[in-house]
Parts: C-alpha cells; structure tokens; sequence
C-alpha cells in the first residue's frame, strides 16, 4: 500500500543509495578477491542490503506509477530488473561462497552488466511513454536512464554509467519525496 510514510522513506533511500553508491564500489574494488572472513561478511551484507534496497525502490515507483498515472508500460521491465538483480546476487554469494568459482562468477557479471544495460535502456524508453511529468523530472530520468543502460552494456563506459545512476537516483528520491505533497491522490 502506498503511504505518506513509504514514499519519504523511499525518497530518503534512494538519496542515500545515491550517496553510498561510489564508496560501495571502491570498497568492493579494493577487497575483491581478499579472503578475511569478515570482510566476505561485509561483502555479502552489502549485496543482500543492496538487493533489498533496489526491490523495495523499484516496486515502490511501480506501485506510484500505477496509482498517480494509471501507469503500466513499464511493469515487465521493473520485475526483469528485479529478478536480474536477484540472480546476480545470488550467483555474487555463491562465488564468495564457492571460490573456485570466482573466474566464473566474474564473466557471468561482465554478462550481467550487459543484460543490466538492456534493461536500463529498456525502462527508460517504455517510462517515455508516462503520460505525467514526474515534478518535472520525466523526461531527464527516463535519458538518464537509457545513458546508464547504453554505458553499462558498453562496459568500457562503466564509470559514466555510475554517474548518471547516482544522478538518477538522486531524481528518484526527489520524485518520491515530492510525491508526498501529491498523496491526496494516490488513495
């Protein structure tokens, strides 16, 4: 159900996914392939934590495209990118787990960014279709979107990628917190 109290708390986690997004990665960089136990912890707590976080902001904006527009363009994609994500992270928690996998787990991420950058792409254009304005973000979150799904299936663009999510989410957040002004509407 959406509440006041979802959409602020989805603002302010998609803010802070923006915020985090940069130090995640370099923390996973910097211990990728280190085999402290308590750094794997960390490790697999920040996939876990990041696949609760995308789940709980995509269906979030899915239920607020649904409400506020009548919206439903997009829904296939959000549960594909959903599930893509699920997969990843499981396959990710089965090469800490398993370490002879790891040069596996490694190629089967370059393909992943790949079908991560499809999706992306995908979204984007499908949400070019919403008949509303999004606070005025519409238009710019759907290209943004579609430039971090072409740079992200580039993979040789990936920093660019990154940036333009973390902008992104930026948006998401300002599109959820200035939803709460528009609840009436929502039900």
């Amino acid at each position: 159900m959406m509440t006041t109290k979802r959409l602020k708390i989805a603002g302010y986690l998609a803010m802070t996914s923006a915020l985090l997004a940069l130090p995640w990665f370099l923390f996973i960089f910097n211990i990728a392939n280190r085999n402290d136990p308590f750094i794997k912890a960390a490790e697999a707590s920040m996939l876990v934590g990041g696949l609760a976080l995308l789940i709980y902001l995509q269906l979030t904006f899915q239920q607020l495209l649904h409400l506020r527009y009548a919206f439903h363009h997009a829904d296939k994609t959000i549960s594909l990118i959903i599930q893509a994500t699920i997969i990843q992270t499981v396959v990710s928690l089965l090469g800490m787990a398993i370490p002879e996998l790891s040069a596996a787990v490694r190629m089967f991420s370059l393909v992943m960014l790949v079908v991560f950058g499809i999706l992306h792409m995908m979204f984007g254009t499908w949400l070019l279709q919403l008949p509303g304005s999004l606070g005025g973000m519409h238009r710019p979150y759907c290209y943004l979107n579609i430039v971090t799904g072409f740079a992200l299936a580039t993979i040789m663009l990936l920093p660019l990628g990154m940036l333009t999510r973390i902008i992104a989410d930026i948006m998401l957040g300002t599109i959820f917190l200035q939803s709460v002004g528009h609840r009436h509407r929502l039900g």
